[in-house]
C-alpha cells in the first residue's frame, strides 16, 4: 500500500503565492497585509507568509511585528541564510544589535558568498564601533558583488569615520563611476579628503541661534553656505537642518503654540520627502491636533498643503482608505493649481505626493488618468 502522507501536507497555491508577492512587489501594503495574514494563519508552517509579513512591517515602520514574523520565517528555515538575514536586518533596526549580529552571522556560516548578509554585517559593526571588523565586512561584501554601489558608499563612510581619507575618497570614486545617476555619489565625484571632512551645522556660528529664534530665512543661508563650502555633504546636512527644525517644531507642540508652530511645519512639509524626522513629526502633529482646529489657522493658499500633509498622515498610521480618499481630492484640487503658471509647481507637487499615498495602483492610476483628461480638455 502505497503512503499517501504527503498528499496531506496543507501549502499555500502557487496562484495564491504569486497573488502575494505581486501585492507585495506593486507597494499595495494593504493586500499584501491581508492576504499574508490569511495565508500565514492557514498556513502556519509554510514560511514564505511570515517573511513576506516581515518585509511589509518592515516597509511600513511596525518594527515589533517586524521582529516576530521574521522570527518565526527563521524558525521555519533555519537552512535558509535568507531569513537569518532578514530577522538580523530587523533587529538592527531596532537597535539590537548582538542579536542581530549573531543572525547575521548564521546566515554567512549558511551562506558565505552572500554578499546582503555581509553588508548587514558590517553596518551591525559601524554601529558597534568595531570599525576595522566592519570595513572588512563590507570588503567581502564587494568582493562578492563587485558592483554593489551600498557596500562601497558604507565602505567610504567606515574609512572616513576611521580617518583614512585618501582611501575613502579612492572608494567613493569608484562607488561613483559604478552608479553615475546616483544623486548621493554624483556629488562625491573628485571629492579631496580635505573636502571629505563635514563641518556639522550645529557647529557654525549663530546657527542654532536661528533656529531657536525661529528664523527661518537665516538658518537657510548657513545651509546655502555650506553646501557653497563641499556640494558632496548636502544630503548630510539637509538631515542636520531638517532634524533641528523638526525638534523645535516638537517643542512648540508641547507648548501648544500652533500660530507660531503652522508656518514651520509648512516650510518643512514642502522642504522634504521620505524623511524619518518630518514623518515622526507629522504624527505628532496631527496626533495632538485636530485637522479641522489647524485649518482655520492657515491662509486660504496653505489648505492644501495641510491636507495633503493630513493625507500622509493617513497613510503613515496605515488608515489607507482614509489617506486614498484626501489624496483623491487633492489631486482634484490641485487641477486648478497646475493650469496657473504661478502655481503650476505647486499642483504637481501635490499630485505627485498625493498619489504617494494611495497605497493601491488602481485607485493612483484612475485619479491620475481623470487630472490628465482634464487639463488636455
Amino acid at each position: 500500500m502505497k503512503n499517501n502522507s504527503n498528499k496531506n501536507i496543507s501549502i499555500p497555491s502557487q496562484s495564491e503565492l504569486v497573488n502575494l508577492l505581486n501585492y507585495f512587489q506593486n507597494n499595495q501594503f494593504d493586500l499584501a497585509l491581508k492576504t499574508a495574514t490569511d495565508l500565514s494563519e492557514k498556513f502556519p508552517n509554510h514560511p514564505f507568509a511570515w517573511k513576506v509579513l516581515g518585509a511589509v512591517f518592515n516597509q511600513t515602520g511596525k518594527l515589533d511585528k517586524a521582529l516576530f514574523a521574521c522570527q518565526k520565517a527563521a524558525m521555519l528555515e533555519q537552512r535558509k541564510a535568507e531569513a537569518h538575514n532578514n530577522l538580523g536586518n530587523t533587529l538592527l533596526k531596532l537597535n539590537r544589535l548582538e542579536e542581530a549580529e549573531e543572525s547575521c552571522r548564521k546566515a554567512i556560516a549558511l551562506e558565505p558568498e552572500n554578499e546582503l548578509a555581509h553588508n548587514n554585517l558590517g553596518q551591525i559593526l559601524f554601529r558597534l564601533q568595531k570599525h576595522e571588523e566592519a570595513a572588512s565586512a563590507f570588503r567581502k561584501a564587494i568582493s562578492i558583488k563587485q558592483d554593489y554601489v551600498q557596500a562601497y558608499f558604507n565602505l567610504g563612510n567606515t574609512l572616513k569615520i576611521m580617518g583614512k581619507l585618501e582611501e575613502a575618497v579612492s572608494i567613493f570614486t569608484q562607488a561613483s563611476l559604478i552608479d553615475p545617476k546616483n544623486p548621493e555619489l554624483y556629488v562625491l565625484q573628485g571629492i579631496t579628503p580635505i573636502l571629505l571632512d563635514r563641518k556639522p551645522l550645529i557647529n557654525r556660528d549663530n546657527f542654532m541661534e536661528s533656529i531657536n529664534n525661529i528664523d527661518w530665512l537665516s538658518s537657510e543661508i548657513f545651509l546655502k553656505q555650506a553646501f557653497e563650502e563641499n556640494p558632496s555633504h548636502l544630503t548630510k546636512n539637509l538631515a542636520d537642518f531638517i532634524s533641528h527644525w523638526c525638534a523645535l517644531c516638537r517643542d512648540l507642540i508641547n507648548q501648544n503654540d500652533l500660530n507660531m508652530l503652522i508656518p514651520i511645519f509648512i516650510k518643512l512639509f514642502v522642504s522634504v520627502e521620505r524623511n524619518k524626522d518630518l514623518n515622526n513629526l507629522i504624527r505628532l502633529f496631527f496626533e495632538n491636533f485636530n485637522i479641522d482646529n489647524v485649518l482655520e489657522l492657515v491662509e486660504p493658499e496653505n489648505e492644501i498643503l495641510i491636507n495633503l500633509s493630513y493625507c500622509q498622515y493617513n497613510f503613515l498610521v496605515e488608515n489607507f482608505k482614509q489617506a486614498e480618499a484626501i489624496a483623491i481630492k487633492n489631486i482634484q484640487k490641485a487641477e486648478s493649481l497646475i493650469k496657473a503658471p504661478q502655481t503650476e509647481d505647486l499642483g504637481w507637487l501635490v499630485v505627485r505626493r498625493s498619489l504617494e499615498s494611495c497605497s493601491q495602483k488602481d485607485v493612483s492610476r484612475s485619479a491620475l488618468t481623470n487630472l490628465i483628461t482634464n487639463l488636455v480638455n
